[in-house]
């Protein structure tokens, strides 16, 4: 399975995503530095996970570009 492209809702960066990501995922745009959380595989789809919610300090997911 070949990877697959989503935008960033904030900065419209094109973001690849490995087929072994799964569904609750996160990952940070490596353009704006926001985290995403997938949301679906089949279409893929990603949120905006909100800052709050991103200030534990173990909890930083990794930068995919």
């Amino acid at each position: 399975m070949a990877p697959e492209i989503a935008t960033c809702p904030v900065c419209k960066q094109k973001l690849m995503v490995q087929d072994y990501v799964v569904v609750g995922s996160e990952m940070v745009c490596a353009n704006c530095e926001t985290t995403l959380r997938i949301t679906s595989r089949k279409p893929l789809k990603i949120e905006l996970v909100p800052y709050t919610a991103t200030l534990d300090m173990n909890g930083r997911p990794e930068s995919y570009s």
